[in-house]
């Protein structure tokens, strides 16, 4: 009897000890698992998704499974996110976003009765956008012109090549480049962005964008609406939005730190382009009309912007972008900048620069792209803000002929 409760003792230490390592080599894990999340920068937005395949993947017969159950069956507030996150690295779950997709883009001009415009065809853009986790990539052909953005998560890059250039720098093709702050290609061309807003805005961006179909850095129309989300897929990208014209960025949209200055471009009066405008207009709606899910995460297949005229009726269109998505497949790449050829020289327009007399700085560059803080692109800074504030005294000199007199 004494031997059976000596064998029971020591049975019971092992199983405690087996039971313990047991636990422990799951907190390691649970610990690789977050630190793996981490660095795949997992968005929340998937943890509701997530938390309905991961009830069928945990034993249930297990306390851990029993309780990954029953708080999957709840609203998903009580679990932590890290919890969460844990389980589905432990399973192999991943949700980093890696994908490139493939499509074309529709641009249609209608007539007040609601008739397209058979004098302005069509407009096509063949496109292809990827994405890696918050990182985007777009290239776009209009025209034989190709447009080539990215950005590495702190500016956005593009190229514009023009095969038909003959602009030469001794013996290098001389390309247009620019150079956006944030991850938002503020000066691309019109409707690119609107590509951008399919696949790559952010749940979590707070940061007000312009109207993606109107030139930001030109027309202060393009600051006057607020992006009014009322429908996201599981993956966090808009599902139906609408751009609605407030009046408060009406009364501002003038003085928006976006323009030109009036020292660098000709622009329009603003009184004049705002007039039309007033609070509550829908400048224009967005909606998916069917999308797909690649290797979980929700992507949108069809996707159109329904644009809006204030001289037009109320339910006319002015104009329809509709985009249609070709093939999604996995992405291999680990670097979503722009290129430059090497047989060219940049001539760049760098906007990460600016002051009250200036919204951008322009040199040339080779290689690779000049970092804000290099002697080169802080020279130009300068020598950009001695010339700015040259250009207003002779603009106001022009104004008013006796201002001069102070000078002699």
């Amino acid at each position: 009897m004494v031997r059976q409760t000596r064998k029971s003792a020591l049975l019971g230490q092992a199983l405690a000890k087996s039971r313990l390592l047991s636990h422990f080599a799951m907190f390691c894990r649970l610990l690789c698992g977050i630190l793996a999340c981490k660095i795949a920068k997992v968005r929340p937005f998937f943890l509701r998704e997530m938390s309905a395949k991961l009830k069928f993947l945990l034993p249930r017969n297990s306390d851990f499974g029993r309780s990954f159950c029953r708080i999957a069956r709840g609203t998903g507030r009580a679990i932590p996110s890290f919890f969460l996150l844990c389980a589905m690295s432990l399973h192999g779950q991943s949700n980093s976003w890696s994908f490139v997709a493939h499509g074309k883009l529709v641009i249609t001009a209608y007539r007040r009765d609601g008739s397209a415009m058979t004098n302005l065809p069509p407009r096509f853009s063949d496109f292809t956008i990827e994405r890696l986790n918050d990182r985007w990539g777009l290239s776009t052909v209009q025209n034989k012109i190709i447009f080539t953005g990215g950005t590495d998560g702190t500016a956005s890059y593009e190229i514009t090549v023009d095969p038909d250039s003959s602009y030469k720098v001794g013996r290098s093709r001389l390309i247009a480049a620019t150079i956006d702050p944030g991850t938002y290609c503020t000066s691309a061309s019109p409707y690119e962005n609107i590509i951008w807003l399919a696949f790559s805005m952010a749940q979590d961006a707070t940061n007000p964008f312009p109207a993606p179909w109107l030139m930001a850095r030109r027309d202060p129309v393009a600051h006057i609406f607020s992006f009014e989300c009322d429908r996201r897929m599981s993956s966090g990208l808009p599902e139906h939005a609408q751009f609605v014209a407030r009046a408060s960025k009406i009364a501002a949209a003038g003085q928006n730190e976006q323009l030109y200055k009036k020292s660098e471009a000709r622009l329009d009066d603003p009184e004049i382009a705002l007039k039309p405008f007033k609070e509550a207009f829908i400048g224009a709606d967005y909606v998916i009309n069917e999308k797909t899910n690649f290797q979980g995460i929700d992507l949108p297949l069809r996707f159109r912007l329904t644009r809006f005229n204030p001289r037009y009726p109320p339910s006319a269109p002015f104009e329809i972008c509709e985009g249609t998505i070709t093939k999604i497949e996995s992405s291999t790449s680990d670097n979503l900048v722009p290129q430059s050829p090497s047989d060219a020289v940049l001539s760049l327009v760098d906007y990460r620069f600016h002051d009250s007399n200036l919204t951008y700085i322009s040199y040339y560059a080779t290689n690779e792209w000049p970092r804000e803080t290099e002697p080169r692109v802080l020279d130009a800074f300068n020598a950009s803000k001695a010339a700015a504030a040259k250009r207003v005294i002779e603009q106001e000199a022009v104004v008013s002929p006796n201002f001069l007199h102070f000078f002699h």
